[in-house]
């Protein structure tokens, strides 16, 4: 689901590849996020929903998501 976006993601310049989305993956790796919170809904049509709340929020402005260590 959300991890397939990792493919597009480049973090050397933390953006997303072409007109790629990643911010779901950006949000799901977010370090500083320490509380999550997930529902999960069938509805009658067969559609799955998914929605997660994280806090604190990632996905803040020009911050990288997470830091690489060598």
């Amino acid at each position: 689901m959300w991890e397939n976006e990792k493919q597009y993601y480049d973090y050397a310049s933390n953006s997303c590849i072409g007109e790629q989305v990643c911010r779901h993956y950006t949000q799901v790796v977010w370090a500083d996020t320490k509380r999550v919170g997930c529902g999960h809904a069938k509805c009658d049509n067969g559609v799955d929903i998914v929605v997660c709340n994280y806090d604190p929020s990632g996905n803040v402005g020009i911050q990288w998501p997470y830091a690489i260590f060598a």
